[in-house]
């Protein structure tokens, strides 16, 4: 793409890489004309939200019990647990590297959510999961498709099954119901000018 060209090329001429650039052109005898933009703050605002975006999910939620990994395989394991392998491992539970996992229970169910690359909200009946005598694997009772990768997501503390995401493109939504059929959003407005990386209620 030109213009991305460009705004690198002017990116280097703007940090003091000039006689770099002009060495690597006698060198290798290309030359490339930066053209009039002169934006290379553009290249550096990309850079930044960038590592601000990568910084965010390098680790958990100190104030939760997320696993954010970019494997795409889902692991249930009991909290603080010193064994080596899994409690649970569903192969394959997205089609993306898993962004976020949240996981509540309730008094009759235990609700598993699960967020990836792929813009995939996966919803899981946990409740056999946990079972340290007979585990099973968790259900999927539903699967949400976004327009925008899900960041973050909460469980509702006392209604079951509402949920709330926090999206990369701002916005904010919430569903009721989500381990349902009948499930509804009740709300989804773009209430951020950025990527929103954590919800709680």
């Amino acid at each position: 793409n030109e213009t991305t060209l460009q705004l690198i090329y002017q990116y280097f001429q703007a940090q003091g890489y000039s006689g770099a650039l002009e060495i690597l052109q006698t060198e290798s005898g290309v030359s490339y004309e930066s053209g009039t933009f002169d934006k290379a703050h553009r290249l550096r605002h990309i850079l930044n939200e960038h590592h601000d975006l990568t910084q965010s999910l390098i680790g958990p939620d100190p104030s939760s019990l997320d696993e954010m990994t970019f494997e795409q395989d889902l692991k249930v394991q009991e909290h603080n647990a010193s064994a080596s392998a899994p409690l649970i491992c569903v192969d394959k539970a997205h089609n993306g590297g898993l962004i976020s996992i949240r996981c509540f229970q309730y008094e009759d169910q235990t609700l598993l959510a699960t967020t990836s690359t792929s813009r995939e909200i996966k919803i899981w009946d946990a409740s056999s999961s946990l079972r340290l005598d007979d585990a099973k694997e968790p259900i999927c009772v539903g699967t949400l498709m976004c327009s925008s990768t899900c960041l973050s997501v909460e469980f509702h503390p006392r209604v079951k099954g509402m949920i709330i995401f926090g999206m990369m493109d701002g916005s904010v939504r919430i569903v009721k119901e989500s381990h349902l059929l009948s499930r509804e959003e009740i709300f989804n407005e773009a209430i951020h000018s950025k990527y929103v990386i954590r919800c709680k209620w």
